[in-house]
């Protein structure tokens, strides 16, 4: 019963680190951080005129929006650790033999 809850979980993550994976794409390669960031500095603009991102110029502003949002390469990283560190661990405590 453990080991199903526990292989349950390992797929959740995966599918959870494909989805993120797929949202940090588009975020970066698609625009949507982009078009996200223009929005997020005109009501910067209008609702705080005088803090320090409000006197940024435009094109620098959202530059710094979209990358402060991970890539795609952290998440495939993630992914790669849970495979070669976790599931080998969730298999070594439950007592059972990795299928290879």
């Amino acid at each position: 019963m453990i080991d199903a809850l526990l292989l349950s979980a390992f797929a959740v993550a995966v599918i959870l680190l494909g989805w993120k994976t797929h949202q940090s794409f588009l975020w970066h390669h698609r625009g949507v951080g982009e078009r996200r960031a223009h929005l997020e500095y005109a009501r910067v603009r209008r609702e705080f005129p005088d803090c320090a991102e409000a006197r940024l110029p435009e094109p620098e502003f959202v530059q710094r929006y979209v990358s402060m949002k991970p890539g795609m390469a952290f998440y495939v990283i993630v992914a790669l650790l849970l495979m070669l560190i976790a599931l080998p661990a969730a298999f070594a405590i439950c007592g059972m033999d990795l299928p290879l």
